[in-house]
């Protein structure tokens, strides 16, 4: 987002200042259909009452709304472009398509405001309870805007407030990483003594609770243990052998890029975990891996089941969403497949875990590669200064 920092300061002789009026039921459009025709840029709304307002193509630019009653207004081909609501009513305001880039919502209770998903990403949220936040429904201590208080620690959980899906591919395209792991490459395919990577995951920023091996018995990789690989061992005639990596371009005739082997245990644990700083809060990121079930159809294995979480870094390491895989299918012939969650940076650092979530013992077995976390927009920034 365009920093709200370095945007122009509008003069003050040039703002109006309204103060303590009611404007209930009103209805403010341009009948020439130009923004310009309706011009409320840099307006000072303070305690103002506007109930069932309607705004149809009326420019909003940088107005403030503060301590004030927007319940079931409804905008419409209007701009809030960098405009600021604090403790504001917004009980059923629909922002239509209302373009809200650089908004700033503070200490507003969103539980029934309507918003799209591409406002969600352009919005800048600070102690705010999200629309269908699992707070949501809960009896309010107050009635009046001017007492409005949200706390900054359950209240900010959007495991239930946002979907969790992987973001729209036309919101990624091109979009800015934050982090990428592919877990670079080696100079040959399989054999006993050159299929694994000496690297750590320290190397690539990340735990797990599972053992590492670099030269396995006979190339097994046994429950509990993982290993960064160029290929899937041959020795085990129920896995896809020989398989490659994920990554593209990353095979040639001297080089093969390592992917990670793990042979889940039979107990929930942390195949990947990592805290990621420096993220731009408010902003909408996609966290994301390609996965592949090594075992073949028929052969009637446990198939692997990862869930994905994301959490704030500080106590109380608060939800911010979680999603699972289900059973990743085996088939006849391995298929890498993209998984993972979308969530809202309500901090600028967070943990992204990666946990196995099925049964271990017979199968349980999977490949992990390309590791991705992005933001949601082709043209927003993935981090921020601290």
């Amino acid at each position: 987002k365009p920093s709200i920092k370095n945007r122009a300061v509008k003069k003050v002789d040039n703002i109006i200042h309204l103060n303590d009026l009611n404007f209930d039921n009103i209805s403010l459009t341009s009948p020439t259909g130009s923004l310009n025709s309706l011009n409320l840029e840099y307006i000072v709304f303070d305690q103002i009452s506007m109930i069932n307002a309607r705004f149809s193509f009326v420019n909003l630019r940088e107005t403030s709304f503060s301590h004030s009653r927007l319940n079931n207004v409804k905008f419409s081909d209007s701009s809030l472009a960098y405009a600021s609501f604090n403790s504001t009513e917004l009980d059923g305001t629909d922002f239509g398509n209302t373009n809200m880039i650089g908004v700033e919502f503070s200490n507003i209770d969103l539980c029934t405001t309507i918003l799209t998903e591409i406002q969600l990403q352009q919005i800048v949220f600070t102690n705010s309870i999200l629309p269908n936040s699992s707070i949501c429904g809960q009896e309010k201590t107050t009635s009046t805007p001017s007492m409005i208080t949200i706390s900054t620690t359950e209240e900010l959980s959007t495991s239930q407030s946002t979907p969790t899906a992987l973001c729209p591919a036309a919101n990624t395209l091109n979009s800015k990483e934050a982090l990428t792991i592919t877990f670079g490459s080696g100079a040959t395919q399989y054999s006993s003594a050159t299929q694994y990577s000496s690297a750590t995951p320290a190397a690539f920023g990340f735990t797990t609770t599972y053992q590492q091996i670099f030269n396995g018995l006979n190339g097994i990789v046994n429950n509990g243990q993982f290993a960064f690989v160029t290929t899937v061992s041959p020795v085990a005639s129920s896995w896809h052998q020989d398989t490659v990596d994920h990554t593209p371009n990353d095979d040639t005739t001297t080089t093969h890029g390592y992917m990670m082997f793990v042979n889940a245990k039979e107990t929930p644990d942390d195949v990947f975990r990592m805290t990621i700083n420096n993220l731009c809060i408010g902003s909408r990121y996609e966290f994301s891996v390609y996965l592949a079930n090594i075992a073949k159809k028929g052969t009637n294995l446990t198939p692997p089941n990862i869930k994905f979480e994301v959490q704030t870094a500080t106590t109380p390491n608060t939800l911010l969403g979680t999603v699972a895989t289900g059973d990743i299918p085996a088939y006849a012939t391995l298929a890498w497949s993209n998984y993972g969650m979308s969530f809202i940076a309500m901090t600028s650092s967070v943990i992204l875990s990666m946990i196995s979530n099925a049964s271990g013992g017979g199968g349980n077995d999977l490949i992990v590669d390309d590791i991705t976390l992005r933001v949601c927009s082709p043209t927003a920034n993935a981090i921020c200064n601290p």
